[in-house]
């Protein structure tokens, strides 16, 4: 039944459909008994996305079938034919289990948003659908939906950068934008939140979370908006570079005005992938900021149904960063070094190795591999997923002034500190917490491989 739906979305790919690079194969019964593999690849999706974005498409494209290129008719479809043709057949790919999984339940967060938030909720999916031919959009007040919508502007800042960020990653707009817009004919917000004190950060910001759970939204606060926006040109080209960078990976930065007295009128908020998305239930969190000094999850934390737990924490525990060989262990440090000399250079610190770690069951299949964007590291045990987070924190006069305080009258080794110093005792101590393990194994976007 999957298989009619990518054939029908093929009909409309350029003959690059069948070029050499493979992104992501499907193979069927179906197919493999008449010796046909179906292959989607990073270079033809952005192709379709081009076609995708006219109203029909009248190129002729060829099927590969062995070392021949047979001509395929073709059947003009509307965009929205070519979306729920791309919606179904990732559906219905993920049923037949060919190497994409559902977040499990345990991993699931996030409640439905109302009020304030459920009306920004909807605004954002609403705004998202429409990004590819309006990144800057003006929606007029309407009543259709459950929470009546006030008029409000919508903007995809900077598309042409995020754009490239995506294509680093190996994520196409039309899955994005499948994951995050608003399913017609839903008359209210698909999209799940979580404030910060359940994501045990600190500041007021609140996360949206797609409904598979793949793509986190964060609200930003003025000074994050700016921090991003300072570095956005470098970093692109940083994660074009190194694409298995540690650092977050910025998908698109959203700003909505909107036009009623309630809360505030303006919300800037990014998308990127959640870090633990992944196809494993996820029992120990660690948020690493390479300090000792009050490093320690409080029993206030410890209370909370998935505590996130602190640099204390990970050495009192005997964790332990493995890789599969020095030369692993190598470019893994390198990596770290690096991004934190990028994040240095920019006056940005606080920012923390954020990490996952599930604990293997006996029986359980792991030889499935992961659909989210982030780096994993497995074990014979365990296996962890990290990254890097929090990293739009400038180094500013009131940081300046918490050193100070912090230096003088409690110890040297306090977490905030200037952005070379923050940088290297990062780096050291990642570095000493990393290890060779016999039999272990790194995937995801480990050297550049994306399975997005």
């Amino acid at each position: 039944f999957w298989l009619k739906h990518l054939v029908a979305f093929a009909e409309h790919a350029p003959p690059c459909l069948t070029s050499v690079k493979p992104w992501m194969p499907f193979q069927t019964p179906d197919a493999s008994s008449a010796g046909v593999e179906v292959v989607e690849n990073h270079e033809s999706t952005m192709e379709l996305e081009k076609a995708a974005s006219h109203d029909s498409w009248t190129t002729s494209p060829t099927f590969q079938l062995g070392e021949e290129d047979i001509p395929v008719r073709l059947k003009q479809r509307t965009r929205a034919e070519l979306r729920a043709i791309f919606q179904n057949a990732v559906s219905q790919t993920m049923k037949m289990n060919h190497g994409i999984k559902k977040v499990p339940i345990d991993n699931k967060v996030g409640h439905a948003p109302v009020g304030w938030l459920g009306k920004v909720a909807l605004a954002l999916q609403r705004g998202i659908r429409t990004e590819g031919n309006h990144p800057k959009k003006v929606f007029p007040a309407s009543s259709e939906f459950e929470v009546p919508q006030p008029e409000y502007e919508f903007e995809l800042v900077y598309p042409d950068l995020f754009k490239r960020v995506r294509e680093a990653c190996g994520i196409w707009n039309l899955r994005y934008v499948a994951a995050l817009e608003l399913p017609s004919p839903c008359k209210k917000p698909t999209l799940s939140v979580i404030s910060s004190s359940e994501a045990s950060g600190q500041s007021a910001s609140f996360f949206f979370l797609s409904p598979d759970q793949q793509f986190l939204a964060k609200s930003f606060v003025v000074k994050d908006t700016k921090a991003l926006k300072s570095i956005l040109s470098e970093y692109v080209r940083h994660i074009e570079i190194e694409q298995s960078s540690l650092l977050p990976r910025y998908l698109g930065l959203y700003r909505l005005r909107m036009k009623t007295a309630e809360e505030s009128p303006e919300v800037w908020i990014g998308v990127m992938p959640n870090l633990f998305a992944g196809i494993h239930v996820i029992s120990l969190r660690y948020d690493l900021k390479g300090s000792t000094a009050g490093r320690t999850a409080s029993s206030k934390e410890l209370q909370k149904e998935r505590p996130v737990f602190k640099d204390n924490d990970w050495l009192h525990g005997g964790q332990r960063i493995s890789m599969p060989s020095e030369e692993d262990r190598q470019e893994f440090i390198r990596l770290v070094r690096i991004d934190a000399e990028f994040l240095s250079s920019h006056q940005l610190m606080d920012y923390s190795l954020l990490i996952g770690v599930h604990q293997k069951v006996k029986g359980d299949n792991y030889r499935i591999r992961e659909a989210n964007n982030v780096i994993t590291l497995e074990t014979q045990d365990q296996i962890y997923y990290v990254g890097i987070v929090d990293v739009l924190t400038k180094y500013d006069v009131a940081k300046r002034a918490e050193t100070l305080f912090s230096g003088t009258l409690r110890c040297r080794n306090c977490s905030c500190q200037p952005p070379g110093k923050y940088a290297k005792r990062f780096a050291d101590f990642i570095t000493e917490n990393v290890n060779i393990h016999t039999g272990a194994r790194a995937g995801g976007m480990w050297r550049g491989r994306s399975y997005g």
